[in-house]
């Protein structure tokens, strides 16, 4: 038993006891004090009943040496920050890429020849390069679990995201994309009762899996992963390996499968989602990156307007995508909401903050300097909305009815499209084979009162 070494905390024990055997489902027991009281010690004893009493168990306990690397690593970046890039402070971004660079340099995925004297310099604390390597594992791992735990919080208010919501009404037909890692924005379209497709159309039981179809107009895609997708094994197709699965419950390890059976434990029992800075971009083509960054180039070919809430203009990647459709024809437009342009321009990449002056007198690039927040439908397209309101001011059923006849409108105008496709040659050679036939059956109508009279003969 968990509490025979233990001496003088049968009251600690048995609440210990209790909350292991009364599990029921998502709940948390803290165990608090001054150092050196024995709450380690209490802590084993809780993981010994809960083991006990056939529950899965997860233990993890804080590496100082990943958290003191991790702050070394910090330091490196704001002494560089400080150095060479002016108004620019180190964050938690940079220093998982920071770490991740080491890693990837000394394991050979990446050579990287300039990383020879941070490395040296490191090796006076850390003499052996695997365990520097594992150092730097430890330290992205860390990051990675702390931005999960921080954004896995219960989401109270989306009121901020009304002009999102209000758009996907207004137009009914949109693909939305996010670089963030939580469930901000999915909150705020059910809330709203919009209905949207994430391409998790795969259910077995508490998990839907990636299966890149969608089901409604309205279309939502993470490009940087989720806090909610794990990777799991597909039990009637092993040979797919790992394949990411949307979690519905807020316990993933103890998810249970369409017969009720506990489902696999979640590859590294971690999310699928992306930290760091210039790293980002080589796991764009790996995994559901590559289907989700895929539709997002997809959607831009079809679309000739884009409305950017939110966005920094830091990620390369994700520019050179921007940057390539706007100037791909002349009828594109771009609508940027901020409340502090001056700070965001600056704080760009050059690639964008080079143009867009440019494109603001080009008339490509339209400015809402408001926050997400105060920013409303009519600021983004106020002709739409002004429409759309008189509309419903004349008779609440119009836009309903507007929409389906604008539907079917599109569908008459696929199939007429449909249709026309063909050859000239090849038409007139049909038309001509029409009339040859028609021409025939005529002859044999005329004909066909002589033919019957020499039976009767």
């Amino acid at each position: 038993m968990p509490s025979t070494a233990i001496v003088g905390r049968d009251e600690e024990l048995a609440v210990l006891r209790a909350f292991a055997t009364d599990l029921a489902g998502p709940t948390a027991l803290v165990v608090e004090g001054e150092a050196g009281i024995g709450k380690t010690t209490l802590w084993r004893a809780g993981v010994g009943y809960a083991r006990e009493n056939g529950c899965r168990v997860l233990a993890c306990q804080a590496s100082e040496p990943a958290i003191a690397f991790t702050q070394r690593l910090r330091d490196l970046a704001d002494r560089y920050f400080a150095d060479y890039i002016d108004g620019r402070a180190a964050n938690h971004e940079d220093v998982a890429n920071l770490a991740k660079q080491i890693s990837d340099g000394l394991s050979g995925e990446y050579e990287n020849p300039a990383l020879l004297p941070l490395l040296v310099e490191l090796r006076e604390e850390v003499a052996e390069p695997s365990e520097l390597m594992e150092r730097a594992s430890e330290t992205r791992d860390y990051i990675r679990d702390t931005v999960w735990r921080m954004l896995n919080q219960r989401v109270e208010r989306v009121d901020h995201l009304q002009a999102v919501v209000d758009g996907c009404r207004a137009i009914g037909q949109t693909d939305l994309f996010e670089l963030n890692h939580d469930r901000v924005l999915e909150k705020a379209l059910a809330d709203s009762d919009i209905g949207v497709s994430d391409g998790f159309t795969r259910s077995m039981g508490d998990v839907f899996f990636w299966a890149d179809y969608f089901e409604r107009p309205i279309r939502h895609f993470k490009l940087h992963g989720s806090i909610i997708w794990f990777h799991r094994t597909l039990p009637e197709e092993p040979w797919r390996g790992w394949v990411v699965a949307r979690s519905t419950t807020d316990d993933p390890y103890h998810e249970r499968g369409a017969a009720g059976e506990l489902l696999e434990f979640p590859a590294d029992g971690r999310p699928v989602l992306l930290t760091g800075t210039f790293d980002k971009p080589l796991a764009y083509d790996s995994t559901i990156y590559a289907d989700q960054h895929y539709r997002f180039h997809e959607s831009l070919r079809k679309t000739d307007a884009v409305v950017v809430l939110g966005y920094g203009f830091r990620d390369k990647a994700i520019n050179a995508r921007l940057i390539g459709w706007l100037h791909g024809a002349p009828n594109r437009r771009m609508i940027v909401g901020h409340g502090d342009v001056e700070a965001l321009v600056h704080g760009a990449r050059f690639a964008i903050a080079g143009k867009w002056n440019r494109w603001i007198h080009d008339g490509r690039l339209r400015v809402i300097e408001k926050w997400v927040a105060e920013t409303s439908w009519r600021d983004i397209d106020p002709g739409r909305a002004r429409a759309a309101r008189a509309r419903a001011d004349q008779d609440p059923l119009r836009p309903l009815l507007e929409e389906l006849l604008d539907r079917q409108r599109r569908r008459v105008r696929s199939c007429i499209r449909v249709e026309a496709v063909g050859c000239p040659r090849d038409d007139r050679r049909g038309r001509r084979a029409t009339e040859r036939g028609t021409r025939s059956r005529r002859r044999a109508q005329r004909h066909r009162p002589r033919r019957e009279q020499h039976r009767r003969t």
